[in-house]
């Protein structure tokens, strides 16, 4: 039984142009690693290689450029390839056999493709920026409100009873009030601990150990001032840059 063998066309659509004989079709199309776009069954070698000498002279004729020295190699031209592949169809005595691949549409449609993933992970990330630049932003709100109602309260602690100030802002900024009521105890038992001035002061005159204890607090509270005012300042500023960032951030978003 005599075994067939195929002629073929091969590009990369791109650089180069082949024609050629293959009796392995797969095989060959490794070995020269361009995509055979049409394959024609002969019946054997012999018009295999005749249908390939036809196929070559066919472009040589239509003013193909060889690619280097060689016989079946062309540079590629769209013109000559569609014209090739339609004089293909027309050889007496064999059919041709399409081998399908990428047209022009099918790219097009893998580059939408492509787009459309890409924008959708795109906005989810510039998503996920923004989400995290709100909670970033809502952690220092609030941390600036926490700190401007400490200073506050600790503002009139000056001139007001700690019952009086318990009182007026207990209910309105509790978890500041248990912070400062935890600090102030911290502070209690530490000069309970490390000094007896206290103490012997105690023992000479209720007025003098009145008039201590309001210049001590005094000032502490004072020292609590000034050191919520120079830690909120940057915080202020922190909440401004992440404002302009989140802006941008929407601007960007939107434009997509």
């Amino acid at each position: 039984m005599t075994k067939t063998s195929n002629a073929y066309i091969a590009t990369d659509g791109e650089k180069f142009l082949k024609v050629g004989k293959a009796n392995d079709v797969k095989r060959r199309e490794k070995q020269i690693a361009l995509p055979m776009t049409v394959t024609i069954i002969c019946l054997d070698e012999d018009a295999a290689f005749r249908v390939e000498s036809k196929l070559r002279d066919f472009v040589i004729k239509r003013g193909g450029i060889r690619h280097a020295a060689t016989i079946d190699w062309f540079a590629f031209d769209p013109q000559i390839y569609k014209m090739l592949c339609e004089f293909a169809t027309t050889i007496d005595g064999f059919e041709p056999v399409p081998v399908k691949v990428e047209t022009e549409a099918d790219i097009d449609a893998e580059i939408a493709k492509l787009r459309k993933r890409y924008f959708k992970l795109l906005e989810d990330e510039l998503q996920q920026q923004l989400d995290e630049v709100r909670a970033e932003k809502a952690q220092l709100i609030e941390e600036s409100r926490r700190l401007e109602a400490e200073i506050e309260i600790l503002r009139w602690a000056r001139y007001m009873p700690r019952e009086e100030i318990e009182k007026q802002y207990g209910d309105k900024y509790p978890d500041v009030m248990r912070m400062l009521k935890e600090r102030d105890e911290a502070v209690i038992n530490a000069t309970r601990q490390g000094s007896n001035e206290y103490r012997d002061i105690l023992r000479r005159s209720s007025d003098e150990i009145t008039n201590i204890l309001r210049k001590g607090y005094s000032e502490i509270t004072e020292t609590y001032f000034k050191s919520f005012i120079d830690h909120i300042a940057p915080l202020h500023e922190e909440i401004g840059a992440l404002k302009a960032e989140l802006r941008f951030l929407q601007e960007r978003y939107n434009a997509e």
